[in-house]
């Protein structure tokens, strides 16, 4: 079938392109459920093994155009990782994602309480890792809402799982 209308055909192109990238994300986003299951801070047992988690849970993520959104979720990877890490040390018998989502959001929290600096005093000593999520504390509120809104979407399946909406 010919296309008259050049505009016609590129919208149908990207509209399937859309369709698919779509089906692809949601592909990807099941199966890193599958592999890491309902809490994926109970397969955290090293700061190595928790950037690898990281690093998974923000892949899963749809891809935006833009570099802004690549910044940000570069930049989300070692703070995510961290907060993961502290978590496995804080689980017990209740779900780490949970602390991971009340931690993410308390930035400036004290060190007795989940947030940021807990997770830096948390993380094994000797890496330059704590410092770096220290440093984000310091970054002006957009460019740190702009990475906690990174890190709020690669926990968020978790985060339902936990209420009961299996997805």
């Amino acid at each position: 079938m010919a296309f008259n209308n050049t505009g016609y055909a590129l919208r149908l192109f990207e509209e399937v392109r859309q369709r698919y990238a779509h089906q692809r994300h949601e592909r990807n986003r099941r199966s890193v459920r599958r592999r890491l299951g309902n809490d994926p801070t109970q397969h955290v047992h090293t700061p190595s093994e928790s950037l690898g988690i990281a690093q998974a849970l923000l892949d899963h993520l749809p891809r935006q155009s833009g570099d802004a959104h690549q910044l940000w979720t570069c930049l989300a990877v070692q703070p995510l990782a961290q907060l993961l890490y502290a978590a496995s040390r804080q689980r017990g018998d209740s779900n780490g994602m949970d602390w991971v989502e009340t931690a993410l959001v308390s930035t400036e929290a004290a060190e007795t309480e989940p947030g940021w600096r807990q997770a830096a005093n948390i993380w094994s000593q000797g890496t330059a890792l704590p410092e770096r999520l220290l440093l984000l504390t310091n970054l002006p509120p957009r460019q740190r809402n702009s990475i906690t809104d990174v890190m709020h979407s690669a926990i968020a399946p978790w985060l339902h799982s936990c209420k009961g909406d299996l997805a």
